[in-house]
């Protein structure tokens, strides 16, 4: 269900998503580049762009604003991008073809 995304849908991925991020959240502050979104739900794939080689995947909640809850918008962080091939996209793909 992962497909890619190109630079303007990717800003605007990545602008929604610090709107939301409270001061409390992992990812406030930091500069994030949006590589891929689900096509059946509101997660993307992020790269953290501060030279870890670190990726995150948030759920975002659409809100247009600061969420209360600092754990809001959900997010999964993966030290590589292969980690994120083989704990998320792999079984994301299962789950989707196998529906």
């Amino acid at each position: 269900p992962w497909c890619t995304v190109g630079a303007e849908l990717g800003a605007g991925l990545s602008a929604e998503a610090n709107r939301e991020f409270g001061s409390e959240h992992l990812l406030h502050g930091k500069k994030l580049r949006a590589i891929a979104c689900r096509r059946d739900c509101d997660d993307v794939l992020f790269s953290i762009e501060d030279g870890s080689s670190t990726y995150a995947v948030v759920h975002l909640t659409w809100s247009g604003k600061k969420e209360a809850d600092s754990k809001s918008p959900w997010t999964v962080l993966y030290k590589t991008a292969e980690e994120w091939r083989l704990k998320c996209m792999i079984p994301d793909h299962e789950d989707f073809t196998s529906a």
